[in-house]
């Protein structure tokens, strides 16, 4: 649980690209696979944020979350605000 409220605190913060997403680099020769905007519950831990822990330990893989959002049962996922940097992409 540690990892996440990590995560959770980096990617809520205004910190630089580089800080932020700690995984990404261009040069590394991986697969990168990137995760947009899980809630901190139940599904989004189990489908999301679990795997992308576990898949940074293999030396074949990286993979990125670009936000994580606090579970609000009374919001659908269209009224989050979901940015995603165009490095991500590329």
């Amino acid at each position: 649980m540690k990892n996440v409220v990590e995560l959770f605190n980096r990617l809520q913060g205004d910190l630089p690209f580089e800080a932020k997403y700690l995984q990404y680099s261009k040069e590394d020769k991986l697969v990168h696979v990137l995760y947009l905007s899980p809630f901190l519950n139940a599904t989004g831990y189990y489908r999301m944020i679990a795997p992308m822990l576990e898949m940074n330990r293999t030396s074949t893989h990286r993979a990125i979350i670009n936000q994580v959002h606090k579970w609000d049962f009374s919001k659908q996922f269209e009224q989050y605000d979901n940015p995603l940097d165009e490095r991500l992409i590329l």
